[in-house]
């Protein structure tokens, strides 16, 4: 059972968040995981559960980072629904991460054209052939 979170998961996102974790914390999976459902159904509480479940029972030292697509502000709308949720959980931009790393615990949410487009300036030419590895 998802706890910790400022909503109540329906039985179907409690299900998806148990399945990501069990995928993910299985040693022996080498499988990539694709989560598909339609608009409006939570896919992106689904994410911020797991997360928060993840964190709390599998490994409470990693750092998350959240991509997001497109040139809108889809990382700044996950970010404001993370901390709405899960108030308890460090959320951080990719500039915060530039200036404070990526701690323990955290989630940071970017934009991926933001980093991988060329002559956007969020990163420097020698930054971006790092951020690959």
């Amino acid at each position: 059972m998802v706890n910790g979170l400022t909503l109540t998961l329906f039985d179907f996102q409690e299900a998806a968040v148990m399945e990501l974790l069990n995928l993910t914390t299985d040693s022996r999976s080498k499988q990539t995981i694709i989560m598909k459902a339609p608009t409006g159904s939570g896919k992106t509480i689904i994410h911020i559960a797991f997360v928060d479940e993840y964190i709390d029972k599998a490994n409470p030292s990693t750092a998350f980072i959240w991509l997001c697509p497109g040139k809108g502000d889809l990382e700044e709308q996950s970010k404001k629904k993370m901390r709405s949720i899960a108030p308890h959980r460090n959320t951080q931009n990719l500039f915060d991460a530039l200036q404070n790393g990526f701690a323990a615990g955290s989630t940071t949410f970017i934009n991926w054209e933001l980093v991988t487009k060329r002559g956007n300036t969020a990163i420097r030419d020698s930054e971006r052939k790092n951020l690959f590895d």
